[in-house]
């Protein structure tokens, strides 16, 4: 038997969630005990009986799946002929700062990326980008982004790409994001920014002292007063615009998880921008960061403050950013689970997106790879380049990673829910590696029952998921 489903409880109730149909049930004690038993492979005398009964109405069934295959396999060939949704141009492998946690840093843990000088040429960044518009004649939005390294290194390179753009493709609305630490921000480089709607994330690690232990000059200084400098030029130069700028965090394990989210609330160059805040990638490197008790308890408790605000417990005159993505997030679940439906005879576990169709990452050679997140010096992961274009067998590889786990997946209650993207089984070598992908699976369905933990809070406590308030459907 498949067993495509699990058992939880919350302080007043008794659930089962069947990942076979995607669907949430109340039960009772003893028929969770049950449950878990048959689980467990413990089963007693009379177990199978609640299992019976529930495979009467339709639950707990034994999952269609046959075989694994990505739903938009299919369409792949077409999504990239014209329905590109944006690029992402590595402008530099170079950067200023020598962050021990960047996956470039000659002293990380990380195995796949080092510093250099390598720049894009002119010829390649603009290859790519006529190769871009080819490819995305269907698409309803289009983006170009700018990466490195640091790409302020190379503004100029930007300006050129900007310029041509503008003056090659004028009836195209381009959005144009970008990612920096912000040391470069000049007056100069504030004002063709701004003129030309640049979408900018700052990468900032919160206060000076858990900033500046790992964001530091290639001579050993930490950047936080210089980011503060600038970002507060910014500020004042361009206060209505400064308002887009959105922050980026890198929490690392020994630090405080309070002390990053107060000085994000409380700053004056923060305390009016969205901010997100990540943990370290486990991806590429066998050194997994081990976050104490502390911080997910921290963690915790900006979510147990979500859960009593949502139910009217307590009130937040000031309501933070993590309440309102908690709820967001939780919202977002729940439908989700709603409109799911049975697991397909043909289908693929939740995780991998298409690769390289809403941010194609084109290094500086011009090497096509799904994104920014991934391996360079992966062959798994190279999906082109801008000589030959897309390679769709690569890409529909990828797509479907899953193959080379399928016989757990196909007994996974949380199978439609997965997370794992294709990077979490990239270990480098000339095939998937199914040993990487099953070590992030309890963590990924213990993240799923703590959402669905979540969820049966508030529908006990009387929130409606529909509206997002608390009062009757």
């Amino acid at each position: 038997m498949k067993k495509m489903f699990t058992v939880f409880k919350t302080p007043n109730q008794y659930y089962l969630f069947d990942g076979n149909i995607s669907k949430l049930v109340c039960v009772s004690e003893s028929m969770f005990f049950s449950l878990q038993r048959i689980l467990d492979d413990k089963a007693e005398e009379g177990d199978f009986l609640y299992l019976k009964k529930l495979q009467e109405n339709g639950i707990c069934l034994d999952s269609a799946l046959k075989e694994i295959e990505h739903p938009e396999t299919p369409l792949i060939e077409s999504y990239f002929d014209n329905m590109l949704g944006g690029i992402c141009l590595q402008i530099t492998q170079n950067c200023n700062l020598r962050c021990s946690y960047c996956p470039y840093s000659e002293n990380s843990d990380y195995v796949n990326r080092h510093h250099n000088k390598g720049t894009m040429p002119l010829s390649t960044a603009l290859s790519a980008i006529d190769y871009y518009f080819e490819h995305s004649k269907n698409s309803k939005r289009h983006h170009v982004s700018f990466y490195g390294g640091e790409p302020l290194l190379e503004i100029k390179l930007i300006q050129q790409i900007v310029s041509y753009i503008q003056k090659n493709y004028p009836h195209i609305d381009v959005a144009y994001p970008i990612t920096t630490n912000a040391t470069l921000l000049t007056n100069e480089v504030i004002d063709f920014l701004v003129e030309n709607h640049f979408s900018i994330t700052i990468s900032l690690d919160g206060p000076q002292e858990y900033h500046d232990q790992h964001r530091l000059f290639s001579n050993g200084r930490g950047s936080f007063e210089t980011v503060v400098e600038k970002l507060t030029n910014f500020k004042n130069r361009y206060p209505k615009e400064y308002e887009g700028v959105a922050f980026n965090s890198v929490m690392v394990p020994e630090n405080d998880y309070s002390k990053y989210t107060d000085f994000f609330c409380d700053s004056p160059i923060t305390k009016d921008n969205i901010f997100s805040l990540v943990r370290l990638s486990p991806n590429y490197t066998d050194v997994a960061a081990q976050y104490p008790d502390e911080y997910f308890i921290s963690a915790a408790y900006n979510r147990l403050g979500g859960m009593l605000w949502s139910i009217g417990s307590i009130q937040l005159n000031d309501l933070d950013p993590f309440t309102v993505k908690w709820v967001g997030s939780v919202t977002e679940k729940f439908r989700e689970i709603q409109n799911m439906g049975a697991i397909s005879p043909k289908t693929h576990p939740g995780g991998p997106c298409i690769p390289g169709k809403d941010k194609l990452f084109v290094n500086i050679f011009g090497e096509f790879f799904p994104c920014e997140r991934v391996s360079e010096t992966s062959e798994l992961m190279k999906i082109g380049d801008i000589f030959k274009g897309i390679d769709i067998e690569k890409i529909k590889n990828i797509i479907n990673v899953a193959r080379c786990t399928q016989e757990q997946c196909a007994s996974c209650w949380c199978f439609s829910h997965c997370t794992q993207c294709a990077a979490y089984a990239d270990d480098l070598g000339k095939k998937w590696s199914s040993t990487r992908r099953l070590s992030h699976c309890k963590e990924v369905r213990l993240a799923m029952l703590d959402q669905l933990r979540d969820i049966c809070f508030l529908s006990e406590n009387g929130y409606n998921f529909q509206k997002r308030i608390l009062g009757e459907e």
